[in-house]
């Protein structure tokens, strides 16, 4: 029974897309994509937290989608940095405290209180050795951050690139590209799991969308509903072949599936409006949602709660109060700090 409450469950969030959807063709992406970001920030959540039931291979295909949310992510961010980069003056001028320590200042404090209370929280205090070594390996003690530490290290680049080459999107997709194949290579060479370089050669194809958006949208914005109806077959097709296949194979089908799920988030974007309060509130915490997300699943994962479906939806409500109250918290006390 408790499989099919969780099934039913995904379903429910799905139709959230679908709620008070309009008709709204675009040129370029909205420059605000709360409303996406969202739903992808759900998707993630909820992936996660199914790797800590007892039906993680019977909602695997959702893990692989939320794998590819990450992708998604990625594009978001670097098409929004070289579309602003591109079309305001002086974009730079104070990039690093806009963008960096808006991630940075958040992700240490959060890292300081996990460590400050890892007894508690993981059954074993945590040493500065631990720690360092956690972040070396690939693995910090902030569960699934991996993804805020790559945009963290991306926004740095990126600042470099802007500095150095203005401009100039043919030098940055080339200088990106160079640097990503070298991340690649760094993250081989150190053995870090598949998903820290998996989905991150989206930042190039965000870079490369802003800099030809025009060519590269043409079919997106002509014949929106045949690419939204094959890129969701071939996106389904690949989620249910999950079943059946290697573990090898999967990881090189999540390099496809994040392109499809990419295409299909774009044409939509691009032909309709899904925002609604629901969504653009999601979206405005969502950074605090990758934040706290893992930590919340351990410290469930701990606890008393045996049924799959409650522990899906209390690591999900969790989530989104505690997101919440950080997210206002700390917007109250950087508007007190800037008067």
């Amino acid at each position: 029974m408790t499989k099919y409450l969780m099934l039913l469950f995904y379903l429910l969030l799905i139709t959230l897309l679908f709620i008070n959807i309009k008709k709204h063709p675009s040129k370029e992406l909205p420059k605000d994509t709360k409303a996406i970001r969202g739903l992808l920030c759900l998707t993630v959540v909820l992936g996660h937290a199914s790797l800590y039931t007892n039906y993680s291979k019977l909602l695997s295909p959702l893990f692989a989608l939320a794998a590819c949310s990450n992708g998604v992510f990625f594009f978001l961010s670097s098409y929004g940095l070289h579309k602003k980069n591109l079309t305001t003056e002086d974009y730079s001028k104070g990039f690093l405290i806009k963008r960096v320590t808006k991630i940075l200042i958040p992700y240490l404090l959060i890292t300081t209180l996990v460590f400050i209370f890892s007894k508690y929280l993981y059954q074993e205090p945590y040493t500065i050795k631990y720690l360092i070594d956690g972040f070396l390996l690939g693995e910090p003690i902030i569960p699934f951050s991996w993804f805020i530490i790559t945009i963290f290290f991306f926004y740095i680049e990126y600042y470099f690139l802007m500095k150095l080459l203005k401009k100039n999107s043919k030098l940055i997709i080339f200088e990106t590209t160079l640097i990503h194949i070298f991340y690649c290579i760094m993250c081989i060479r150190m053995k870090f799991e598949y998903w820290w370089f998996y989905y991150s050669y989206l930042l190039i194809i965000g870079i490369i969308w802003a800099t030809y958006e025009k060519k590269l949208s043409y079919i997106l914005k002509k014949h929106p509903k045949i690419v939204i109806l094959s890129t969701s077959l071939l996106l389904l097709a690949m989620l249910i072949i999950q079943f059946f296949v290697s573990y090898p194979i999967y990881k090189i089908s999540l390099i496809f599936g994040v392109f499809l799920l990419m295409i299909l988030t774009i044409t939509i974007l691009y032909n309709y409006d899904i925002s609604n309060k629901i969504t653009n509130f999601l979206g405005t915490i969502s950074f605090e949602i990758y934040l706290f997300h893992g930590i919340i699943i351990l410290l469930l994962d701990n606890s008393l709660i045996k049924n799959d479906f409650i522990f899906l939806l209390t690591v999900l409500l969790c989530t989104i109060i505690i997101s919440t109250i950080f997210h206002f918290l700390y917007c109250k006390i950087n508007d007190i700090i800037k008067k």
